[in-house]
């Protein structure tokens, strides 16, 4: 029996794998146990933990193609879960201020509330503080950070499929009410948008993936990311019914949307300056060396 496979190029040693399946379901036990007699548990939170704790070892696994020590992410993390958490509430709160009736219900979190891009925003600070605290390149921790953040996105989605929310237009066809193109919400069955993202994310984490192995220029994988997730966005938050979408204040246009649209924008001017830059330097070594 081999002690350590590949798969995608990531390294799993068979004993540590074991353990840590053995351990994951164990704990799956204990809180299916304690959901079904002692109290709800929120599996919400416990998916959106799982997917932090797979970033966290993919930021391991990839942290060499950036030069960066394996043990960084580690400080990467505690750094950029606060602040992302904080800031998942702060936007969601700004965008949704007729929701809360006095200023401590601003705090009440486990009501639910959160929103990704302000979670990504506040990913950003921290991730930027760290670095800047433990003289890291912020750009190379940034390329790092991009697949591990797209892929916890593709697994906390499935959180969204546990509290039957974040769904799509109804589908009245009865030949498309069928997951996972739709998903039934007490006896009706609309769009099932969370899935479409996390399946997107997941096809995202591979292509960031091969462009952090494949590709030595700072820059680009962070800015493929803002393009890539820019894109998905902004056409499924097109898909979602009006209760699941925050607008700007005294607007009726989707905040997300416009994140969305400032990102690509973001991304594709970063991209394009990386690129010529990249090329300008190598004709620049060609003629050095004639």
């Amino acid at each position: 029996m081999k002690k350590e496979f590949n798969v995608f190029g990531f390294k799993f040693r068979v004993d540590k794998l074991l353990i840590t399946l053995s351990i994951a379901l164990g704990l799956f036990l204990i809180l299916l146990l304690v959901d079904m007699h002692i109290t709800d548990v929120s599996w919400y939170g416990v998916i959106i933990g799982t997917g932090f704790v797979v970033a966290l070892w993919v930021a391991v696994q990839l942290s060499s193609f950036r030069n960066i020590e394996k043990d960084f992410p580690f400080d990467l993390i505690l750094w950029i879960f606060p602040f992302a958490i904080v800031f998942a509430r702060i936007y969601y709160v700004l965008c949704s201020l007729d929701e809360f009736s006095n200023f401590w219900d601003v705090f009440k979190i486990w009501e639910g509330g959160i929103a990704i891009y302000g979670g990504i925003i506040g990913g950003l600070i921290g991730l930027i503080i760290c670095c800047l605290i433990k003289k890291k390149s912020i750009v190379a921790c940034m390329d790092l950070a991009s697949p591990c953040l797209i892929l916890a996105q593709a697994i906390g989605r499935w959180g969204n499929f546990v509290n039957k929310e974040v769904y799509g237009f109804e589908v009245t066809n009865k030949a498309w009410q069928w997951f996972p193109f739709a998903v039934e919400v007490n006896g009706s069955y609309y769009l099932a948008t969370f899935f479409y993202e996390s399946i997107l994310n997941v096809g995202g984490f591979f292509l960031l993936t091969y462009l952090i192995r494949k590709c030595n220029i700072k820059g680009i994988v962070a800015s493929t990311y803002l393009i890539f997730y820019g894109i998905v966005r902004y056409f499924l938050e097109g898909l979602r019914i009006p209760q699941y979408i925050l607008y700007i204040p005294g607007t009726k246009f989707p905040v997300s949307q416009a994140v969305s649209l400032a990102i690509i924008l973001v991304g594709v001017v970063w991209l394009c300056y990386l690129l010529i830059s990249h090329r300008k330097k190598q004709n620049s070594e060609k003629g050095e060396t004639i």
